[in-house]
């Protein structure tokens, strides 16, 4: 009996740890706004690393939706969260794995092919 209660004890704490990761994210994203400092691109052993002047991400408060602007450009997309991955929807789904997650800073990271080449892209973002 008590082996059953110590498993029920433990399985419920790793559900509302699991939980509390994707409310917290939501949380830090939902009606905010993002300004993109650096992003990271490597394929190899080869990076590149920009910066870009005017890059945000708005997510609109309660709706799941948001805005992507770069200055001269802006892209409307849907928003989720699933355990640490964020998915952002334009005409396709990207999906980025939050690696670290804070009230002011994140970092995303994604992978994806072009062109037969492997890359990794990691994103770093400020809260504005």
């Amino acid at each position: 009996m008590k082996k059953l209660i110590l498993l029920s004890l433990v399985s419920f704490s790793l559900f509302l740890t699991s939980c509390s990761k994707e409310t917290m994210i939501k949380n830090e994203l939902d009606g905010e706004k993002w300004k993109v400092v650096k992003i990271t691109t490597t394929t190899g052993s080869t990076s590149n690393s920009t910066a870009p002047d005017a890059e945000f991400y708005a997510f609109d408060k309660d709706g799941g939706k948001g805005t992507m602007t770069d200055g001269t450009y802006s892209a409307a997309f849907t928003w989720s969260v699933s355990e640490s991955t964020v998915t952002l929807t334009f005409t396709n789904s990207t999906s980025y794995t939050v690696t670290k997650s804070g009230y002011s800073k994140q970092t995303w990271e994604r992978k994806y092919s072009f062109f037969g080449n492997d890359y990794t892209e990691v994103t770093e973002l400020e809260k504005q």
